[in-house]
């Protein structure tokens, strides 16, 4: 009973050192009713309960013998592999169908998949948390198998299947050549390859879909905005980023620099989520220089682009931007900047980093804060060797840099 009274007080000192340091969360004047924004935790909630896993996983892997810890890295693999063959044949979908319980061997005929390999990867995905498992031969679907069958069956599909074979070229030839592995591994650079394969590079496109949804709702959730600023996206792919901001801020003006054909897509994406007359598509490299309309753009979006390349490419696509853009816009820099979080986020970031060996050209990686700085003073961005960006934390592995042009 003693005990009672210290760990309230110590309950509420956790408590009010999270309330009284957290960021302050932006409310958007709109909220659609399928916003991703609803679903991020209050500030105080989110870093309790990452530092808890942060703790918990310390725990778990300082306590498992370092044999079997051996094992589990050497053997991790497994677990995409199941993940890919439970999404490729449509197990998610047919245990939905069924009402969220079946027998495996229903759901191997309703995919027409074999009984028994269906069943032991069923029930190796009920050891992952992927399903529950009642009783043998019976599965339930989880939030993780509903995400898995719906937001992100593309991202696992490609995570799993497209990247697997890049990642063994990485370790087997990168290594020692300096090529990235899909060179090794396709015999092309990562984006020469995909034009000419128009599945694979429309899975890519929805895989980074999926990516990209999450991270503009943590940037809405993070970013104040007046509500009429031109918002523009360098490298913005089809435009996801600069929709769900638009659909939060209906009164700004959005414009999406890509190339051609990415450009037409974006055009495509915009009409679907009917953007209307407030959103443009504007083809251009950010190699050469941008072109006009850049200089009416207030926010200026650079997100998941530098980690793709080099240190001096990096300087090129910086200076032409700040070359193109007016004074006094803002260059908002999305990245998995290193340093900034604890151990579960930068082991994450090391795995992005891992992909990035596999697919970009040499010497693109993730960067600290200060590397990112070293950049933008290389580019003329920013002066002074003390002066970095303004770092604003997101709800999710990225971070939004701010740096005034």
């Amino acid at each position: 009973m003693r005990l009672a009274p210290l760990l309230v007080a110590a309950v509420a000192l956790v408590a009010g050192y999270l309330i009284g340091t957290s960021p302050a969360s932006v409310v958007p004047p709109v909220m659609p009713e399928s916003s991703l924004v609803k679903e991020l935790p209050p500030w105080p909630v989110y870093r309790f309960f990452v530092g808890l896993n942060d703790v918990l996983r310390y725990l778990a892997e300082k306590t498992t013998p370092p044999d079997i810890r051996a094992l589990e890295l050497s053997n991790s693999f497994w677990q995409s592999v199941v993940v890919y063959g439970l999404v490729k044949h449509g197990a998610f979908d047919a245990l939905a169908e069924a009402g969220g319980t079946s027998r495996c061997s229903a759901v191997a005929l309703k995919t027409g998949t074999h009984p028994h390999y269906l069943c032991r990867f069923m029930h190796a995905g009920a050891t992952l948390g992927i399903f529950e498992e009642p009783e043998p031969g019976v599965f339930r679907t989880t939030a993780i198998s509903e995400e898995l069958r719906t937001r992100s069956r593309d991202r696992a599909l490609w995570l799993s299947a497209m990247l697997r074979d890049n990642y063994v070229a990485t370790a087997e030839k990168s290594i020692m050549t300096g090529a990235p592995g899909c060179v090794e591994h396709l015999g092309a650079p990562w984006w020469e390859w995909h034009a000419d394969h128009p599945y694979e590079s429309e899975l890519f496109d929805r895989a980074m879909k999926d990516f990209s949804l999450r991270t503009a709702a943590a940037v809405v959730g993070a970013l104040p905005l007046k509500g009429t600023e031109v918002v523009c996206d360098v490298g913005g792919g089809i435009g996801t980023l600069l929709a769900t901001i638009w659909e939060h801020w209906p009164s700004t003006t959005v414009k999406v620099f890509d190339l051609p054909e990415t450009a037409r897509r974006a055009i495509e994406y915009f009409e679907l989520k009917e953007v209307g007359n407030n959103a443009t598509a504007i083809p251009a490299s950010f190699f050469d220089p941008l072109p006009a309309d850049l200089k009416t753009c207030d926010i200026i979006f650079l997100k998941n682009v530098l980690h793709d390349w080099a240190d001096d490419d990096c300087v090129k696509i910086l200076s032409n931007i700040k070359q193109s853009a007016a004074p006094g816009a803002r260059l908002a820099i999305v990245e998995a900047t290193v340093g900034t979080d604890g151990p579960s986020f930068e082991r994450a970031k090391a795995a992005v980093e891992a992909g990035i060996l596999s697919t970009c050209p040499q010497g693109a990686k993730e960067r600290t804060l200060a590397e990112f700085a070293h950049l933008l003073r290389r580019a003329g961005v920013i002066e002074g060797d003390h002066q970095t960006p303004t770092l604003i934390k997101l709800r999710e592995l990225l971070s939004l840099m701010i740096v005034p042009l």
